[in-house]
């Protein structure tokens, strides 16, 4: 059990710097989600005005269908947004 303790002890420091890293990460991408989730709404407007869609209705057949737009739009912003984050993030560790 003491050989155990004694890795755990090694490798310590490098879990919880790892551990702070995959936090950030995470908070970024919910930033980022919740950002790009507030602002599909005006992203749809703007690709709708830029393709000259004319008399085009934004239908939906589901009930929930606007917010499962809204939240794909949230993920693939939050995807966008988050990669060079997370590719210094694992640079930056590896490097540590």
């Amino acid at each position: 059990m003491t050989e155990i303790d004694g890795k755990l002890k090694e490798f310590m420091p490098f879990i919880r710097e790892l551990s702070s890293r995959l936090y950030s990460v995470a908070l970024c991408f919910a930033v980022s989600f919740v950002v790009g989730f507030l602002i599909s709404g005006p992203l749809i407007r703007f690709g709708v005005s830029v393709f000259k869609f004319k008399d085009v209705l934004l239908a939906t057949t589901q009930p929930f269908q606007l917010i499962d737009l809204a939240m794909d739009i949230g993920i693939f912003f939050a995807c966008i947004c988050t990669t060079p984050f997370v590719v210094y993030h694992v640079y930056s560790f590896i490097g540590a």
